[in-house]
Formats: C-alpha cells, structure tokens, sequence
C-alpha cells in the first residue's frame, strides 16, 4: 500500500504568516453576534487594574488568590444561551 502524502489546508502565504505572526487570521469563524458580546469583556479585561486577576501561586500560596467573581464583574458577561 502506498504512503499517503499529507494534504496541507493552508495556502504558501497562511503558512508564511503562521511561521512569521505565530497565529493565523480566521475571518468569518465567530458570528459578528458573538463578537459583539465578546469586546465589551475583552476591554474591560484589557482596562481593569491587574488586582482584580487571580494571582498566580503555588499550592502553598492560594490563599492570596482572588474569587473568580472578581473578574465576572469587569464588563458584560457573555451569555451562553441557557438559563
């Protein structure tokens, strides 16, 4: 039996791009709705003052760590379509 040769889904230039960014551009992936839900929470996380994350720690450490519904009340929540 022959040897299957792999089939590549990527064009020369996605596979440049990858090489070079690190990451693909996926136009068209995530409905426009999604998205519209989605940059309100991404800029708030990108404006929130960094003690509102979790911390990272040890085992040892987790006390120090922050509740996660610190970080549910920086910008809207998504809503996953179920109540």
């Amino acid at each position: 039996m022959a040897e299957e040769q792999p089939v590549s889904l990527l064009t020369p230039e996605e596979k440049w791009h990858f090489e070079l960014q690190g990451f693909l551009l996926l136009s068209g992936v995530v409905p426009e709705s999604d998205l519209g839900e989605m940059r309100p929470v991404l800029d708030g996380w990108l404006t929130a003052d960094e003690k509102v994350f979790p911390l990272r720690s040890s085992a040892a450490d987790r006390s120090r760590t922050r509740p996660i519904s610190a970080i549910s009340t920086m910008g809207t929540r998504c809503s996953s379509g179920s109540t």
